[in-house]
C-alpha cells in the first residue's frame, strides 16, 4: 500500500523560520549563498498509517519543499549540499535523484551524498523502499503435546523462535485464562482445545521491518475411530452402507470414504464404486474401505481402514439343476 508522505521542515538556527516553513511546508524559497555547504538529514518515523519524514538543516538558509519526498532548491549555481538520511528500521534508503532542473549528485567515500545545484530552481528527490514483512508462523499441536513457539525468518534466512502473548480473539483484546483455556497465567500458552491468537514483536533488520505480528492457530484433541470388518454375500446390484464398518465419535468432523488398495495379496481383491457412504459392489473378493474425518476447530482429523469381504452366492440344485452345494 502506498504510504502518505509528509515533510516537517525545521531550521535549527531560527525558531521563527521553523514555524514559517512548517505552516507552508517550506514553499517560500530562500536564497542561499554560492559555495556554502549545507547538510540535510531526512529521518522517518512510522505513525499510524502515515509516514512522516522530518528534514533538518544544520546551517544556513537553504529552503525546500517536501511533496512526495521531493526537495526544491533556490540557490546560486555551484552551491554544494550534503545530503544524509537517518536510519529507519522500516525503510531502505535507495539514493537521491534529480527531478527537475540541473546539477549533479555524487556519493562520497564517506557514504554521504553531495548535490551541486546546476541552476537557481532545482528539485531533487529522496528514494525510499519499504522493507518486507517477516515470514512468520506457528506450528499447531494436539492436546497433550508440547506447545510450539511462534517463529519468524530473519535476513540471513534463519528461523528464529520467539515469545508472545496469547489471546482468544482476533483483535487481541481478551487474554487466555487458566480455567477456560488451560493457561498457567493470564496471557500465557493455552492447553485446551480451541482457536487462539499469539501476538509478538519482531525487530527489523537490513531486509525486514519492525513489526507486530498476530498469528492464528488451533489446539485440537485426538480421537480414535474403531473399525469393524464385515462380510456380505454377492448378488447383482448389491449396495452396502460403509459407515456401518466404523464407530466414529460424535465430536468428529464430517467423514469421507474411499476404496483403497487391497493389502493382502493372498486374498482376491473385490471391486466396486463408492458414492458418499454407499458402496456398489461389482465383484466378489475383499474390498478395503478407508474413512477420514475432517478436522474441526477443536478436533483433529482421524482415519481408519476396514475390510468388507464379499463372498460368492451359493447356488442350490433347485436354482440351476446342479449338484447340491455348487458355487460360482
Amino acid at each position: 500500500m502506498k504510504k502518505k508522505i509528509a515533510f516537517l521542515v525545521s531550521i535549527l538556527i531560527c525558531i521563527s523560520m521553523v514555524m514559517t516553513n512548517f505552516a507552508g511546508f517550506g514553499n517560500t524559497l530562500k536564497e542561499v549563498k554560492a559555495n556554502d555547504k549545507y547538510t540535510i538529514t531526512v529521518s522517518s518515523t512510522v505513525m499510524a498509517d502515515d509516514v512522516w519524514f522530518g528534514a533538518y538543516i544544520e546551517d544556513g538558509n537553504l529552503s525546500f519543499t517536501g511533496e512526495n519526498g521531493e526537495f526544491s532548491f533556490l540557490g546560486e549555481e555551484g552551491t554544494e549540499v550534503s545530503l544524509s538520511v537517518d536510519y529507519n528500521p522500516n525503510y531502505i534508503f535507495k539514493g537521491w535523484k534529480i527531478v527537475s532542473g540541473s546539477g549533479t549528485i555524487t556519493e562520497g567515500d564517506d557514504g554521504e551524498y553531495y548535490y551541486i545545484i546546476g541552476n537557481t530552481n532545482s528539485k531533487i528527490q529522496a528514494i525510499f523502499e519499504e522493507k518486507e514483512s517477516h515470514p512468520a508462523f506457528i506450528e499447531e499441536w494436539l492436546v497433550g503435546e508440547n506447545p510450539n513457539k511462534p517463529q519468524y525468518t530473519n535476513a540471513q534466512g534463519s528461523t528464529v523462535e520467539t515469545e508472545g502473548v496469547y489471546y482468544v480473539d482476533a483483535l487481541c483484546e481478551y487474554f487466555t485464562e487458566h480455567d477456560r483455556d488451560g493457561a498457567e497465567e493470564v496471557g500465557s500458552v493455552p492447553t485446551k482445545p480451541g482457536t487462539y491468537y499469539v501476538k509478538f514483536f519482531i525487530e527489523g533488520d537490513e531486509k525486514y521491518k519492525n513489526e507486530e505480528k498476530i498469528l492464528k492457530f488451533n489446539i485440537r484433541k485426538k480421537i480414535n475411530i474403531t473399525a469393524n470388518n464385515n462380510e456380505e454375500t454377492y448378488k447383482p446390484g448389491l449396495t452396502y452402507d460403509v459407515s456401518t464398518l466404523f464407530e466414529i465419535p460424535d465430536v468428529a468432523g464430517t467423514p469421507s470414504y474411499e476404496i483403497v488398495a487391497n493389502k493382502d495379496n493372498t486374498v482376491a481383491a473385490g471391486a466396486g464404486t463408492i458414492d458418499g457412504d454407499t458402496l456398489t459392489i461389482e465383484k466378489v473378493g475383499t474390498i478395503t474401505i478407508q474413512v477420514t474425518t475432517a478436522q474441526t476447530d477443536t478436533v483433529a482429523s482421524a482415519s481408519a481402514e476396514a475390510t468388507l469381504t464379499v463372498n460368492p452366492a451359493k447356488i442350490t440344485s433347485n436354482m440351476l439343476n446342479l449338484a447340491p452345494d455348487s458355487y460360482i
